[in-house]
C-alpha cells in the first residue's frame, strides 16, 4: 500500500477514515509539520489583504500624516522640537487628533485629548486601549532624529517590508493558536477514548486532532476569501473540529477496509489441482 502524501491531507481530512488511521499510526511528529504547511498556505490570503490595506493607507493617508511631522531630535534622552508647540498630528479627514508633541509642559498626558500618542520632554506615552496607557522613558536614547523626509522614506519602504513581516506575524499567531487547540482536542480525545487501555496513544491522537482542525481551517479560509461571516463562527468551527475528532477516533477503532495494492488484493487467487492418471490394463 502506498502511503498518502502530505499534499493530499487537506482533502482527505474531510472524509477518509483510512487516512485518519494512517496518521494516527505513522505520522507522529510529522503532524506538526503538516499543520505548519497548511497554515502557511491558508495565511497567504489574509496577509495579502492586510498588505493591500496598508499600501492603500500609505497612498491615501500616509503622506498627509507625514507632512505634519516636525523635526524631532532626542539627545541623551531629552526631546527637542523645531516647531511651535504643542504640535498636533491629526487625521485630515475626521480632524481627530492622533498624536501630540509638546516639550513645554502645556500638555503632560493623553487624558481628555483623544490622542493615541504623546511625546513629552523625556517620555513617550501610548494608548493601547480604552483602559490601558503605557509610558516609555526616553532616557536610554542617546541620539535620534526624525523629520518629514526621514518619515517619508520609512513610509515608502514599509510598503515592501510590511507584507512579509505581517505574513510571518499572522502565521506565527495562527500556528500557536492552532497548536493549543490541537493539544486540547487530543486531551479530550484521550479522555473520551479510554486512553492507553483502549490502545489510543497520545501521539496518535495529536495526529487525529491536527486532521480534525483541518476542515475548519480550510472552510474559514474559503469564507474569508468570499468575505462571508458566520455568527459565532468560533463556536461553529469548534463544533466541526469536535465532530471530526470523534470521526477520527471511530476510524481508529474500526478495522481498515482492504485497498487496491494490499497483499492479497492484486488479483484472483489461483488454485492448483493435482490429479492422478491411471492406465487401464
Amino acid at each position: 500500500m502506498r502511503p498518502y502524501s502530505i499534499a493530499q491531507a487537506p482533502a482527505l481530512a474531510f472524509y477518509s477514515r483510512d487516512f485518519y488511521r494512517e496518521v494516527a499510526s505513522r505520522w507522529r511528529g510529522m503532524s506538526f509539520a503538516y499543520l505548519l504547511f497548511l497554515l502557511a498556505v491558508c495565511c497567504l490570503p489574509p496577509a495579502y489583504q492586510i498588505q493591500a490595506g496598508w499600501a492603500k493607507f500609505v497612498d491615501d493617508q500616509g503622506s498627509k500624516l507625514v507632512e505634519q511631522i516636525p523635526p524631532i531630535t532626542i539627545t541623551q534622552g531629552t526631546v527637542t522640537v523645531d516647531a511651535e508647540q504643542p504640535c498636533y498630528i491629526t487625521d485630515t479627514d475626521t480632524r481627530k487628533v492622533l498624536a501630540i508633541i509638546d516639550t513645554t509642559g502645556q500638555v503632560t498626558s493623553l487624558d481628555r485629548t483623544g490622542a493615541v500618542v504623546f511625546i513629552g520632554k523625556d517620555q513617550a506615552v501610548v494608548r493601547h486601549g480604552a483602559n490601558e496607557t503605557r509610558i516609555y522613558s526616553l532616557s536610554r536614547v542617546e541620539q535620534f532624529h526624525i523629520d518629514r523626509g526621514v518619515a517619508r522614506v520609512w513610509l515608502n519602504r514599509s510598503r515592501y517590508v510590511a507584507g512579509p513581516f505581517l505574513y510571518l506575524m499572522v502565521l506565527a499567531g495562527s500556528y500557536v493558536y492552532r497548536l493549543l487547540e490541537v493539544l486540547v482536542l487530543a486531551l479530550i480525545g484521550l479522555a473520551i477514548s479510554g486512553g492507553a487501555r483502549a490502545g489510543f496513544k497520545f501521539g496518535g491522537l495529536l495526529g487525529v486532532a491536527v486532521l480534525a482542525v483541518t476542515p475548519s481551517i480550510v472552510v474559514k479560509t474559503v469564507l474569508d476569501l468570499a468575505k462571508v461571516t458566520l455568527p459565532m463562527s468560533w463556536l461553529v468551527f469548534l463544533m466541526i473540529a469536535m465532530a471530526y475528532l470523534l470521526y477520527g477516533i471511530e476510524a481508529i477503532r474500526l478495522p481498515r477496509a482492504p485497498r487496491e495494492g494490499d497483499p492479497g488484493q492484486g488479483g484472483p487467487e489461483r488454485s492448483h489441482s493435482h490429479g492422478s492418471s491411471g492406465s487401464g490394463g
